[in-house]
């Protein structure tokens, strides 16, 4: 309901920082820790975070930009619902950037970058391995930031990066979820790397989809499972 208190107890990972008071409420909300229409209060958030208020208003901004919460005037902000309408919607069309990216970036892409990639891809699978999910999501979205960047297309890359707060969350509920089987995660990084190679613009299309429509299936159906509000 409208004006309801968040029950969650949430923990500042690393830093007091704003980005990390982001990080948390970001994937707080995408958790369903906080449920839609939740009044978020920066003194109560800040109390909970163990922070000032001014990094908790911070980040309330960024996540009404992306979405996430929203701003009544004179009554405050409040939790957006996620659904699986929204999670659909943030992958399209990171799916629909990332395919117009292909074509310039792999007529562009050096080889120095290619073989970056290739090291990400290696140190991405050792966090896998370690549970290190969040420092996973951050060299995912390198690892992806790195032929998108070689499309040499601003605005295309500054859009892009738009969603890029959203999706780490989703890329650390995305490798949270493999107890077993992480070994798709590898192959569809490779699948990547391999069309980038060939200088195959429509095989890195069909790689980068379907690494992402992975993650989305993973991320929707924990939106699904949540309990209705009704």
């Amino acid at each position: 309901m409208l004006g309801s208190e968040p029950s969650v107890t949430l923990r500042l990972p690393n830093s007091q920082r704003w980005t990390s008071v982001l990080a948390t409420l970001r994937m707080a909300i995408i958790k369903g820790d906080f449920r839609p229409n939740t009044h978020l209060l920066e003194t109560q958030l800040a109390e909970m975070l163990g922070v000032s208020r001014g990094p908790v208003r911070e980040a309330l901004v960024r996540l009404a930009h992306e979405g996430l919460v929203v701003n009544i005037p004179y009554r405050g902000k409040f939790v957006v619902e996620m659904t699986p309408t929204t999670v659909r919607e943030i992958y399209s069309l990171r799916c629909l950037l990332e395919g117009f990216a292909a074509e310039p970036a792999v007529a562009r892409i050096t080889d120095v970058q290619i073989q970056h990639m290739r090291a990400l891809s290696v140190e991405m699978m050792e966090t896998l391995a370690e549970g290190n999910f969040e420092d996973f999501a951050d060299l995912d979205i390198e690892f992806h930031r790195v032929y998108v960047a070689a499309a040499n297309h601003k605005r295309l890359l500054q859009t892009w990066e738009t969603l890029m707060g959203v999706s780490h969350s989703f890329i650390v509920v995305n490798a949270s979820s493999f107890s077993t089987g992480t070994e798709v995660i590898g192959a569809g990084h490779e699948a990547i790397i391999g069309a980038i190679e060939l200088r195959d613009s429509a095989a890195l299309k069909v790689a980068a989809q379907s690494s992402m429509d992975e993650g989305e299936r993973r991320v929707l159906a924990l939106v699904k499972s949540r309990p209705s509000d009704d």
